[in-house]
């Protein structure tokens, strides 16, 4: 793994199919629902299936996270997380996959965050504490979401018009 000296997130938009056939299949092989983390787990699930990319980068390395699994997880805390630090409260990320198991909690500072990592495995960060700037952290976030909401808009997917990723894909978040 390479050696990485700041926290950072982002995703990449995969390019426009249309999966609206295996999104109508997976909904009714796995009895999806309607709840915002159930439709972020078949968005992830399909999105798995294309050329979008994940990235976690801090703590000294690229982490190894997919798609499928490991943005759904970030994706379900994504909301809280933002509201907690637009607020400047305390906020926490839970990597739970097999294999990631890592908890990120953010500390807003004043014009900075501090974030710590605690590992549930093996795995050791080099440092246990990293800081980012607050509004560049927070632009990573949006960023994440907005890539989230034009990812499911760009896949044909039902769920492009519901909230939050109507206005993800938009840019409002």
């Amino acid at each position: 793994m390479s050696t990485v000296t700041a926290f950072s997130v982002s995703l990449t938009v995969p390019t426009p199919a249309d999966l609206s056939d295996s999104e109508a299949e997976l909904r009714a092989e796995f009895e999806y629902g309607d709840d915002y983390e159930q439709r972020v787990m078949l968005a992830c699930d399909l999105l798995a299936e294309t050329d979008c990319d994940f990235r976690v980068r801090g703590f000294g390395v690229c982490w190894p996270v997919d798609v499928g699994y490991d943005l759904s997880t970030f994706l379900e805390g994504l909301p809280e997380l933002l509201a907690d630090l637009r607020s400047g409260r305390e906020g926490v990320c839970d990597f739970y996959a097999q294999g990631t198991e890592r908890v990120l909690r953010f500390f807003p500072e004043g014009a900075w965050v501090r974030i710590t990592c605690e590992s549930r495995t093996a795995w050791a960060p080099d440092a246990g504490t990293e800081r980012v700037g607050r509004g560049e952290l927070e632009r990573m976030l949006v960023e994440t979401a907005v890539a989230f909401g034009r990812s499911v808009g760009n896949m044909g997917l039902s769920m492009a018009g519901e909230e939050p990723f109507a206005s993800w894909r938009w840019g409002r978040v």
